[in-house]
């Protein structure tokens, strides 16, 4: 025998002197040489997790907070509440201010209830700018305007701000307040809103309701 075969032999033998058998776990030997009964081989379980990325953890987390935030939210009010009563009085007492200085705007000859008023409002905001920021904006008045629209327009912008409030700070359903200041002033203008004459609606005005300055 060559001395190349002896070495590889050698180096065989080492080899096995340094192996553990997978069938019996006993060491100097190959699996394949293995004398002893074959242990069957049992696959190991893996436990399945879904893959998600992070993008879609972040998406769901999302929807979670969106969801429990309008959980949380309170619904809006599409009734009067009793406890906002003395807006409500407010807001009929502006409406029924307006409609009688409208009138009055209207018994002038040569006015138009629209236009007169719509420039009267254009004028008060031309007013209400110029005291605000007096550096940015000066007054341009036109002193030919009759008061009775000032007048009208004054409490027709206080009736819109009241309007406003009503969604804004009150928690009233937007499109349910504007409709329902909406038939407040019909009702008093007498005029029918919304192809509805209003022969069924109840102003429910108060006698105690807070008074209207019409300065």
């Amino acid at each position: 025998m060559s001395s190349n075969a002896t070495n590889i032999e050698r180096r065989n033998d080492n080899n096995k002197n340094n192996k553990i058998c997978f069938n019996c776990k006993r060491p100097r030997h190959y699996a394949r040489d293995c004398r002893a009964p074959r242990t069957p081989r049992t696959s190991r379980k893996v436990k399945s997790k879904p893959l998600t990325t992070r993008s879609q953890n972040t998406r769901i987390s999302k929807r979670t907070r969106v969801f429990k935030h309008k959980e949380t939210k309170s619904k809006k009010k599409v009734a009067w509440s009793e406890k906002d009563d003395r807006y409500r009085q407010e807001i009929i007492k502006y409406a029924r201010t307006y409609a009688n200085a409208e009138q009055e705007v209207f018994s002038i000859p040569g006015t138009s209830v629209i236009e007169d008023v719509q420039y009267a409002i254009s004028l008060l905001n031309e007013q209400y700018k110029a005291e605000t920021w007096p550096d940015q904006f000066k007054p341009k008045y036109d002193l030919s305007l009759t008061e009775e629209a000032l007048v009208a327009g004054r409490n027709l912008i206080e009736f819109s701000n009241l309007t406003a409030k009503l969604h804004q700070e009150l928690n009233y359903d937007p499109y349910w307040a504007i409709n329902e200041t909406s038939r407040i002033l019909s009702k008093i203008r007498g005029v029918a809103y919304d192809d509805d004459d209003l022969e069924w609606y109840d102003l429910g005005e108060r006698d105690n309701s807070i008074e209207v300055d019409n300065k």
